[in-house]
């Protein structure tokens, strides 16, 4: 099928209501985005994300992506590091999770955006499949905490690396949206064009006789 990139004016206007990511500062109010404590200074956030990757209470790792996750007297933080071929390991983000205490989470744009329904649709998807695998479920955890948060842009990365390291499918649909995603510039900020070859491998194995060739 080749290149996803389209001038329908349809599809773009769809594609321009990107949802927000990070800003997950008290008081910045981005739809569907996870707050920190209100009463958090800067610096006891930067030590909360110093302890969160260097001693975690749990983390996880799938593909490129490892998260990690820490409790502060109930508050619990995670923190995404990813570590591409040839690149040093960077921090890409860090988050509140939504089911901690004192965690303020913005209630979510009326109209959804596409990213976080395909990615929602894809969490079911696997939810499906993981039947009662715990270690299974413990990523889609993961990758459910990414997206509750406002981190919809890396729960996507998440699901998709998570169908590479376990062989789980996602449906055409979804792999359509990613795909279109991706050439329209989602993820060129936090992944890089890595993330297309990605895309479309899972979609060809998944589904050899529809998948999109780069």
């Amino acid at each position: 099928m080749g290149s996803y990139q389209t001038d329908d004016p349809r599809v773009l206007e769809v594609l321009h209501r990107r949802p927000p990511s990070g800003e997950h500062g008290a008081g910045q109010g981005a739809p569907g985005v996870a707050e920190f404590p209100a009463d958090w200074s800067n610096s006891t956030l930067l030590e909360c994300i110093t302890a969160v990757t260097g001693e975690p209470d749990h983390w996880l790792t799938v593909g490129s992506s490892t998260a990690s996750f820490r409790d502060f007297d109930g508050v619990w933080v995670g923190a995404l590091v990813r570590t591409l071929p040839g690149e040093s390991a960077r921090l890409v983000t860090a988050f509140p999770v939504v089911d901690g205490k004192r965690v303020h989470a913005n209630p979510a744009d009326p109209q959804p955006f596409l990213l976080n329904r395909t990615v929602e649709t894809a969490l079911d998807e696997l939810r499906a499949i993981a039947g009662q695998d715990d270690a299974l479920n413990d990523q889609l955890w993961a990758g459910r905490a990414l997206l509750k948060a406002g981190e919809p842009y890396e729960a996507a990365i998440w699901v998709v690396e998570m169908c590479a390291d376990t062989g789980a499918s996602l449906s055409e649909a979804v792999y359509s949206n990613l795909l279109l995603m991706t050439d329209d510039g989602y993820f060129d900020a936090t992944y890089g064009p890595g993330f297309r070859k990605l895309v479309t491998r899972q979609w060809k194995t998944a589904h050899p006789a529809t998948w999109a060739s780069a």
